[in-house]
């Protein structure tokens, strides 16, 4: 495994938030993810603002989530989740353990994304 993608993300205050990365090889075939994923982000003081992990249920209000046919990894916070956040920039990194079925059949980890989450503060309120 080469070195962490880096890509930025921006959330607003209080909506819903979901992105999809696919993690395949070069010829499009998916990796084979092991739990736990898992990804935090953190102030520039090192304060963890939010965690998301593997393992836990679709319906919760943060998760990972990864279909291992098609290499898409989901990650996913509520409304209500991104309520709680200060808006400012925060650093994250994406962290995966998976079987390395090309050279060794190895369980590895390693850091997959790394980037700047970006907080818009939230003007609206809801009627």
């Amino acid at each position: 495994m080469s070195e962490a993608a880096s890509l930025d993300i921006s959330i607003d205050q209080g909506t819903d938030f979901g992105i999809q990365v696919y993690w395949t090889d070069g010829a499009n075939t998916p990796f084979t993810v092991l739990s736990p994923m898992r990804m935090d982000i953190k102030s520039d003081t090192g304060q963890v603002i939010h965690t998301l992990m593997t393992g836990v249920n679709e319906e919760d209000a943060s998760t990972i989530l990864y279909n291992s046919e098609s290499g898409v990894i989901q990650l996913q916070m509520s409304a209500a989740v991104t309520d709680t956040f200060p808006a400012g920039t925060y650093d994250y990194d994406l962290f995966v353990t998976y079987q390395d079925s090309k050279v060794t059949n190895t369980t590895r980890l390693t850091r997959l994304l790394r980037g700047k989450v970006h907080v818009y503060r939230r003007v609206t309120e809801n009627v």
